[in-house]
């Protein structure tokens, strides 16, 4: 095929090496533009470890005392309680005591 033929169709011809570079450059554009989706890269794993919160004793905290804003905090590196279900804590009872900074786990 030629696209210079004076056809209206073959305007929009392609030779076969055409169309295989072209469906080549919308291949390199579909991974260029990105799905949009967040994922962690496997260089960000260790810092993301690092980051993660846990909710710790802001201070020594005996055995039956209520959890609540005064006795409990947040820290970073750590495998306790996620910070999200602090607000879950806050009134409960503790069936055991904790020193301060030591982290908070579902009793």
């Amino acid at each position: 095929m030629q696209g210079s033929l004076p056809v209206p169709d073959h305007k929009a011809s392609f030779e076969p090496e055409q169309l295989c570079q072209m469906v080549r450059d919308i291949r390199r554009t579909e991974v260029a533009l990105w799905d949009g989706q967040k994922r962690t890269q496997p260089s960000e794993w260790n810092t993301r470890t690092a980051a993660i919160q846990q909710i710790i004793a802001s201070r020594d905290i005996v055995c039956g005392e209520l959890f609540s804003a005064d006795n409990l905090g947040t820290a970073r590196a750590g495998s306790g309680e996620s910070p999200f279900h602090i607000w879950d804590l806050y009134g409960e009872k503790t069936l055991r005591g904790y020193e301060k900074e030591s982290p908070i786990s579902r009793e």
